[in-house]
Order: C-alpha cells, then sequence, then structure tokens
C-alpha cells in the first residue's frame, strides 16, 4: 500500500550550484500511484458480493489493488548541510532539527550510494510530512478519470503519509550524492551534479471504507490502516537540482508486506499480512495531466501492457526451486506480447500460466547461478488475432532458466 515516495523538494525550482551549507527543510507539490498484491486470504474484503461492488482499483484475476491519482500540496523534507563521506558520526537534518542522523541510522543504503568513494559530497535528509490524498473526481473532471489504468474513488482522503510531521514515528531517511567524486573540487556551474538520490520510506496507508463496496461492512469507519517494517526503497540517478523535479520508483528491493496496524475481528489480526507493495513511485512534479499520465505510465507502464513487478516473497515449505507445485503467471491482461508470423501476420498473445516444473534445484549460492531445466512443462495462454477477441491457448515442452543470486545472505 503505500506506494511512492521520495524527493527533496521545494515550492519555487531555483538552481544551486551546490548542495545545502546548513540544514534547512524543503517543501514541494508531490503526486504518487501504486499496486498492491492483496494476500489470498484478504482478497474477499475487496471482490464484488452479493449486493455490493468490488473496491474501486481492484482486480479480481489477479488479486491486484491499484490506488488513484494522490496528492499533496505540501511534502515537506529535511536536509542536513553539505558534507564529505565518509561521513563519522551523524549530523543534524531539517530546520528545527528532526535530530541528527548517520550511515548507522539507515534501515538499508544502496550498493550504488554505500560504493562511493571518498570524497564524495552528500547530504543527508528524512522526510518530515508527507500526506498523499485522494481526491474526489466523481464528477469527471480530472484527468485521471480518462486514464484506464487509474481508478476513481468517490471521496477525499488522505491515503498514504509519513514523517513526525503525520504522526508517524519510522524514519524515512534518505541521501543524495554527487555523481562524481570530488565535483565540488573540479569546478563548474553546477559542481555537485549531477547527482542521484534515495529514501527509505517507511508509511501508514489508509484504505478508507468505500460506499456500495463490501469495505463499507469490513473496514472500520476511519479506515483499513496498514504499515510497513521492512524499508520501501526509492531511487532516482537523474538529480540535476535542488529541489528536483523527478520521479522517484520502486526498484530496489523485493515487494515490501504492508501490514495491518490494529485488530478488526472478525476481518483481520494486527500484524496480518494484508498485501504486498509490487508497484510504487511518486513524483515531485506538478499536477497537471501530461505530468500525471507520465507518471503513470513510469510506475504502472504504458496502457494496455504493465511494469515489471517487484517479486513477492511467498512462504514456502521448501528452499527448493522452482517450489514443488506452484504455477507462474504474467500479470493478467497486461503482459500482451506480440508474435510474428512470416505471411501470416501478428499473434497477439497474454495471461500465461506456466507449471509441472519438476524437478526443483537447490537455489545457487550468493554471487553464483545455476542452470535449471525441465523436460514436460505446460504453458496456457489466451490469443487475439486482432487484440478484441481472446481464444484459449496451450503448448507443451522443455524449458531451461539460469538462475542468478545476487542479493541477501541466505
Amino acid at each position: 500500500m503505500l506506494a511512492l515516495l521520495a524527493l527533496l523538494g521545494s515550492g519555487a525550482r531555483g538552481v544551486a550550484a551546490t548542495f545545502p551549507l546548513v540544514p534547512g527543510d524543503d517543501t514541494t507539490f508531490s503526486i504518487g500511484v501504486f499496486r498492491l498484491m492483496i494476500a489470498p486470504a484478504f482478497r474477499p474484503l475487496l471482490a464484488p458480493a452479493v449486493g455490493t461492488n468490488g473496491y474501486p482499483g481492484y482486480r479480481s484475476s489477479d488479486g491486484r489493488l491499484t490506488s488513484p491519482m494522490m496528492y499533496d500540496n505540501a511534502t515537506t523534507i529535511g536536509h542536513s548541510s553539505r558534507h564529505d563521506r565518509l561521513l563519522v558520526g551523524s549530523v543534524p537534518i531539517g530546520s528545527p532539527s528532526m535530530g541528527s542522523d548517520g550511515y548507522a541510522d539507515f534501515a538499508a543504503i544502496p550498493f550504488l550510494w554505500a560504493a562511493s568513494p571518498a570524497p564524495t559530497e552528500e547530504i543527508l535528509t528524512r522526510i518530515r510530512s508527507f500526506a498523499l490524498q485522494n481526491v474526489n473526481n466523481s464528477n469527471g473532471d480530472h484527468c485521471t478519470n480518462a486514464d484506464p489504468r487509474i481508478p476513481t474513488i468517490p471521496l477525499s482522503w488522505v491515503m498514504v503519509k509519513a514523517g513526525p510531521g503525520q504522526g508517524v514515528t519510522r524514519k524515512s531517511l534518505g541521501m543524495v550524492q554527487e555523481d562524481v567524486a570530488g565535483g565540488a573540487v573540479l569546478g563548474g556551474a553546477n559542481p555537485d551534479f549531477p547527482a542521484r538520490s534515495f529514501f527509505d520510506i517507511f508509511v501508514e496507508v489508509n484504505l478508507p471504507p468505500v460506499p456500495t463496496t463490501f469495505s463499507i461492512t469490513a473496514f472500520p469507519v476511519t479506515g483499513a490502516e496498514l504499515y510497513n517494517d521492512s524499508p520501501l526503497i526509492i531511487t532516482n540517478l537523474g538529480v540535476t537540482t535542488l529541489p528536483p523535479s523527478v520521479v522517484y520508483i520502486h526498484g530496489e528491493t523485493t515487494a515490501v508486506p504492508m501490514k495491518f496496524k490494529f485488530n478488526n475481528p472478525p476481518f483481520w489480526n494486527v500484524d496480518d499480512v494484508f498485501g504486498y507493495l509490487v508497484l510504487a513511485g511518486h513524483g515531485t512534479i506538478t499536477n497537471d495531466c501530461n505530468n500525471e499520465a507520465a507518471l503513470a505510465t513510469a510506475v504502472l507502464g504504458p496502457i494496455g501492457t504493465s511494469a515489471p513487478e517487484m517479486a513477492v516473497e511467498w512462504p514456502v515449505h521448501t528452499n527448493r526451486c522452482p517450489t514443488p507445485g506452484t504455477t507462474y503467471e504474467s500479470v493478467k491482461d497486461d503482459d500482451v506480447i506480440n508474435f510474428t508470423i512470416p505471411g501470416q501476420g501478428t499473434i497477439k498473445t497474454r495471461n500465461f500460466v506456466h507449471g509441472n516444473l519438476g524437478n526443483p534445484i537447490t537455489p545457487p549460492a550468493l554471487n553464483a547461478t545455476a542452470n535449471y531445466s525441465s523436460a514436460n512443462t505446460f504453458v496456457t495462454l489466451e490469443l487475439s488475432f486482432d487484440g478484441q477477441t481472446w481464444f484459449p491457448g496451450s503448448a507443451g515442452g522443455s524449458v531451461t532458466n539460469k538462475i542468478t543470486h545476487t542479493s541477501g545472505t541466505g
């Protein structure tokens, strides 16, 4: 649930020659969108039931929930003073200060930032206040009403928040680094730029009870409140000024579990995993229709297809791969692949299901690879000649995959 976030922002877009020399705050307008894969046990809360509609943005065919476009006109980020890497100890962040932080305070630091050599210039950042709100667009006067990727909810509701200014105690820390170590010494118009930025985001997500859906019965009147206790890491590698006018994308981790914050019997218990954040993005950009469409494309993928989703770490009973008895599915109705047959035209295919994956192997060790093969696998799919009418299809055969272990300790 969550979905998005991060930035360094300020209302007026200026050009700075270097990173800030003293701690301070920046405030910016921001927009965001996200997608969750709902855990099977909780999909009935969102699916259509007798006498009710499905939850806006929920797709029963694959258990995905896409958020509406959300807005915040006062996202506030604190930053430290400019310093050389490697930082010793901690530095104050924000004005007034939210306290001092150092490398040890981060939940995670991506490799690109952690491996930067001295004397790379950098600043540390922390979200002070972040409140993304859905706007009631039921009157049809907003650009996202015409975008099939973005649902509308007939309510104005704060759906995602972060930072102490919003009562969220977990720190959402970030870092901005110059791309070239010693850039400030080398000189130039913007010696600390281009730069790269990331955030470890900890948010609270609130799904509102929506009239005519089962959520009116199942959700508290204050909404279904979720949180993440593992970081949502979002990045942008193209920062050219502070504050930036960029889009941050979730892509450094597997899908992030979103858990219920409170008990709500008989529907859920505190800390139950409601779902997994598989796509998320946040833009420190103005909310005109062109920018909103660009953000939706960057996060969710172009209309008619889907961006690659973060992998979900489902608990399984064995460490063998593939897990015996499992099937692998493409994103329903979105992952369309075209096959051109000489002299016969193009066949469109979608909704792949790949199974009968026998002979599981032990996954490779960290930074190693292993080859997996199976002789009698099957694939079911849908085919179309015009992209409108679809027919079922199937095939069988062998498969060979290379598995690479790039992160983790297992």
